[in-house]
């Protein structure tokens, strides 16, 4: 039986085996990387369905599939899972063997500075705590080195509980709301956990993503670049608490 090497866009080293299957995302036609699957987001190819398949099929079946399975990780996760998600839980609902590089579900949410104010960053329309949180229990039955996080070497003590400083932020003005994002971005990765629950922080993802279905948002941070760095800043030591808890459990 085939390996299924799904290769994403994050940072690291890419090592092909021989007579693995690749799977790409999002790749135009005319790229010179070499792939057997590539899955698009259907948007980004022009079409009215949530992703677009090309190349070798894995199962019998596998648009429909990718599309059953990306339904019910919608209910799980509040809005729509990224492609390399409902991808890989396809795959291993279809019981094939799949190895992961380039992915670790936690693409940089900060603003690029030449970015339009009103445009959004794409990687913020899905829920990246959300993501992590349902591939945690898969995660060692797969080939996956990569998904796992280095410990945050900094430590600190401190009597303040910051989820509930966090949980306030959407009821704060701006300005006041900048504030606490910069003291939250230096809050050590061992407080997050001290105080922290997989609930406690499974409520704290609707700050971190965007809404397909709304116009407008009250999670502006996501549009402002220096808070913008401040979150990821957090999303970043939410993803370690969530990921010792579990380790804990």
């Amino acid at each position: 039986m085939s390996t299924w090497h799904l290769i994403g866009s994050g940072d690291g080293e890419v090592v092909c085996r021989a007579g693995e299957k690749i799977v790409r995302f999002n790749k135009r036609p005319d790229s010179e990387e070499r792939w057997d699957l590539n899955v698009c987001n259907g948007k980004l190819a022009g079409e009215n369905r949530p992703f677009s398949v090309d190349g070798v099929e894995p199962v019998h079946g596998f648009a429909t599939l990718l599309r059953d399975n990306a339904e019910k990780l919608k209910e799980q996760l509040g809005t729509r899972p990224s492609s390399g998600l409902a991808t890989l839980f396809t795959l291993y609902n279809a019981g094939l063997t799949v190895r992961l590089s380039r992915m670790n579900l936690l693409p940089s949410i900060i603003r690029p500075m030449n970015l339009g104010a009103r445009v959004p960053v794409p990687c913020t329309f899905h829920n990246w705590l959300g993501e992590r949180r349902v591939a945690l229990p898969i995660v060692n039955a797969l080939r996956w080195p990569g998904f796992w996080l280095s410990e945050d070497q900094s430590y600190g003590a401190g009597s303040i509980n910051p989820y509930s400083l966090l949980t306030a932020l959407s009821d704060l003005e701006r300005s006041e709301g900048q504030k606490l994002i910069a003291e939250l971005e230096h809050v050590a990765t061992q407080q997050w956990i001290e105080h922290g629950t997989q609930e406690a922080i499974r409520k704290l993802e609707p700050l971190f993503f965007l809404s397909r279905s709304e116009t407008t948002t009250p999670n502006w941070w996501l549009y402002d670049h220096a808070a913008s760095h401040g979150m990821s800043q957090i999303l970043h030591q939410l993803a370690r608490a969530q990921q010792a808890l579990w380790l804990r459990s």
